[in-house]
């Protein structure tokens, strides 16, 4: 039986196999995008957490500079296998994009890890792979920028038109950022309500059933308290330090 690091829940090589059994025949490589469909959401099945930013501190860090040499090591922590962060209805293309889900792959061949986005717009659900491997977020989110180019999005998308790898690349950054400060910055995530389940401490001797619905997680409400605060008092337009931004 093969082993994998407890910060992914399934490798993408058995979601085909659950694809191949449930359909009957074995799926082929076209079928790449509904497999990374599969593999999100079903991962996401396994904890359901939902985040949701303050508005105030979701706009601030979007828009603060990125230290592109930080170490992406902080995004092997997240709070669950995968989670589900809103957006807020960001226009794009015009469609909107009212959340992304995020979890973490490993090639059982290569070792090579990914983070891999499912970008929920009322179009489709789209897909976008960060490769992670011993190097700094900032070169991970170019990889990811230059394989949104590529042929992940040239077939297999249905209706998410040929252009739309262009505009993941804006994308990418942003999410990115938002994963960065849920992972560093646990003090400002608070359960508003739900069964708070988690990453159990032992996947194999510590197995849980799926909830039967979501939980609903409060990210940076005293954060956003203090961007408005700064706000009232005539800083309006001035960026504060981001914790995403420490070294």
């Amino acid at each position: 039986m093969p082993t994998w690091p407890t910060w992914c829940y399934i490798p993408t090589e058995f979601w085909f196999r659950v694809a191949s059994l449930s359909g009957g025949a074995e799926v082929g490589m076209s079928h790449m995008a509904n497999i990374a469909r599969l593999a999100a959401l079903g991962t996401w099945g396994a904890t359901q957490g939902i985040y949701r930013f303050d508005s105030a501190l979701l706009e601030q860090v979007i828009t603060a500079p990125l230290n592109v040499d930080l170490s992406n090591a902080p995004l092997f922590t997240l709070p669950d296998w995968c989670i589900y962060i809103e957006t807020a209805d960001w226009g794009f293309e015009n469609d909107q994009v009212h959340g992304f889900f995020a979890h973490l792959d490993v090639d059982l061949k290569t070792n090579a890890t990914t983070l891999k986005l499912l970008i929920d717009t009322d179009k489709a659900l789209v897909t976008a792979p960060i490769p992670l491997d011993k190097m700094p977020i900032g070169q991970s989110i170019a990889c990811g920028r230059a394989l949104s180019k590529s042929f992940t999005f040239a077939s297999g998308f249905g209706a998410v038109p040929l252009h739309t790898g262009e505009a993941i690349q804006l994308l990418i950054e942003p999410m990115v950022a938002l994963l960065l400060y849920v992972c560093t910055e646990r003090e400002q995530v608070v359960m508003r309500y739900g069964h708070g389940v988690g990453i159990p401490v032992d996947a194999l001797q510590d197995f849980q059933l799926p909830p039967s619905f979501p939980t609903y997680w409060e990210v940076g409400a005293k954060a956003g308290d203090l961007i408005r605060q700064a706000y009232h008092e005539g800083q309006v337009g001035c960026h504060m330090e981001m914790p995403r931004t420490k070294a």
